[in-house]
């Protein structure tokens, strides 16, 4: 019998918790661990941004959110070095839940809000027009 976590179980508010000191761990990463590439590319490529993946299309409104906030943290804190770990998140997991007909509106909305928190810079306009618009390999993001 599979188990599954309600939003008041334990578990939830284990992965909850967790997902939140990974925020705070992502938001307030000094120089050292922002160049660190043990931590770049074990724990944030591999770990992390895999665990985005799934989150990111939770149903659980505090998951989803913190996902999304994570998302946002890498972006601010680590675009340099995850170039292809955003795209994927980008085209493979939020632009999706855009044009899902499965995805609830306070999803899309919370997406569209986080879009918004990306727009609102700038540099990271000009940021996802070079990286990815500009190279073949990579999806076009900023056109879409």
């Amino acid at each position: 019998m599979l188990f599954r976590a309600t939003a008041d179980s334990a578990d939830m508010r284990n992965k909850v918790f967790s997902l939140e000191l990974l925020l705070s761990i992502v938001e307030n990463a000094g120089p050292i661990l922002r160049t660190h590439s043990e931590f770049i590319e074990g724990a944030i490529k591999k770990k992390l941004c895999m665990s985005l993946l799934t989150n990111g299309v939770s149903p659980v409104p505090g998951v989803f959110r913190l996902s999304l906030d994570i998302f946002l943290a890498l972006l601010n804190n680590f675009k340099e070095y995850l170039k292809t770990e955003l795209g994927v998140l980008f085209t493979k997991v939020y632009l999706r839940i855009l044009a899902s007909t499965n995805s609830t509106m306070k999803q899309k909305i919370m997406v569209l809000q986080s879009f918004l928190k990306v727009c609102n810079n700038p540099q990271h306009l000009v940021d996802l027009f070079v990286n990815y618009d500009c190279y073949v390999e990579e999806p076009d993001i900023f056109e879409r």
